[in-house]
């Protein structure tokens, strides 16, 4: 039968493995909701019991699990706008204005893509970087809203225009400076238009960078320095910022001497905030559910096309699916749910495994479902958005 891993489902305060007959186990992590998916799928190959708990697999109490206390500060949302710098309240005030005037911004050929992230997704959410932490977000009865959205978000998710206030993204001391090493950038990173910054006698300075010169000299604007670039050694000329707007001071670098940064600090930090869109890789539920179905294709000799099995390999090897493939994974799910409805579906059926439960496995059963149906409404807001953040700090 098919199981898949859910974030707090069925009075599970954590990851709960579920199954046709319910939920058959709690988790506080997902790596160890994946080891029981993968003992029941194991089990059940091994022609064990068809009704397997917790009790062989790693977690013997299948009940609600109490995390480990995360980032998550129980705060109104006026308490977190009041809790915004200056600029951050700036920033805030202009997007929901936009919205106002607008409409909401998932919406409309003209919308920004604000690259939401379910809490599956989101790998940042134990450092704070949430929506239960945004100033944007606020509370319904049935769950949290965003004050730019026209959908309901779920307190572990996060966009990239979320606005923090400092001291709810908890980074340790060494992860920080770890980070701090990582967005040092290499040469061959820092390009027109990156937002950086550097170190200078009055603290920390910031900047868009104007120029890279890679081979010769660059004479700097209003001054008499003279910055000289090589291939193995660039210079960078640089548009200081301050107070979040551009000035008309131009200085010039080393670009070795510079970070990659964003003005307004950590809570636009796309190290944490915006993730490459181009990566569409399987999670790992989505991959135990695939080789299952590979299994049983295997088993029966039935089930599935030549596409589904080539689309089942990709998906156990967790490669990067094309835009096209995801679009062509979420029509699939759409056309055959109603498979679910037909005999052989649920284990003790006749017929069972279906040709239909095991073609469902080979696209990444319900777990696939849910990440492709994200996924392609990503892509569609991503076709359709006009950036309108070109030639400012905010322009991915």
């Amino acid at each position: 039968m098919p199981y898949d891993v859910r974030r707090n489902y069925g009075g599970c305060k954590g990851y709960a493995v579920i199954g046709p007959s319910g939920v058959h186990g709690c988790h506080p992590s997902r790596s160890a909701a994946i080891n029981q998916q993968r003992a029941l799928y194991a089990a059940e190959s091994a022609n064990k019991s068809n009704v397997i708990d917790n009790t062989v697999t790693p977690n013997k109490n299948p009940k609600p699990i109490k995390r480990k206390k995360k980032i998550k500060k129980e705060m109104s949302p006026e308490d977190l706008y009041n809790m915004l710098a200056p600029e951050e309240k700036a920033y805030h005030d202009a997007l929901v204005k936009i919205k106002d005037t607008f409409g909401p911004l998932d919406q409309g050929t003209s919308s920004i893509w604000v690259g939401y992230e379910p809490p599956e997704q989101n790998e940042d959410s134990d450092i704070g970087v949430m929506c239960g932490n945004c100033a944007f977000h606020y509370e319904v009865e049935n769950g949290i809203g965003c004050k730019l959205l026209s959908f309901l978000v779920e307190e572990e998710g996060k966009c990239r225009l979320a606005a923090i206030p400092d001291g709810l993204v908890n980074i340790l001391e060494e992860e920080d400076n770890k980070m701090d090493e990582d967005m040092t950038q290499k040469a061959s990173n820092v390009s027109v238009g990156d937002m950086v910054s550097w170190s200078s006698s009055g603290g920390t300075a910031r900047g868009k960078v104007v120029r890279v010169i890679r081979n010769g000299k660059y004479n700097v604007p209003n001054s008499d320095f003279v910055i000289t670039g090589t291939p193995d050694d660039p210079a960078v000329a640089i548009r200081i910022y301050r107070d979040g707007k551009p000035t008309n001071t131009i200085v010039g670098h080393k670009m070795k001497t510079l970070r990659k940064s964003n003005m307004f600090g950590n809570i636009f930090n796309p190290k944490l905030l915006i993730k490459d869109n181009s990566s569409n890789i399987p999670n790992d539920s989505m991959a135990s559910n695939a080789r299952r179905g590979l299994e049983l294709r295997d088993k029966y000799n039935r089930g599935g096309t030549g596409v589904g099995i080539a689309r089942a390999r990709d998906i156990a090897n967790k490669k990067n699916l094309s835009d096209d493939t995801i679009l062509r994974m979420h029509s699939f799910f759409s056309r055959h749910e109603v498979d679910k409805k037909g005999k052989g579906w649920n284990a003790g059926e006749e017929g069972y495994p279906s040709n239909g439960l095991i073609a469902w496995l080979l696209w990444g059963g319900d777990s696939g479902k849910s990440w492709a149906e994200s996924k392609r409404n990503a892509i569609m807001r991503r076709r359709e958005t006009k950036k309108i953040w070109k030639d400012t700090p905010f322009e991915v």
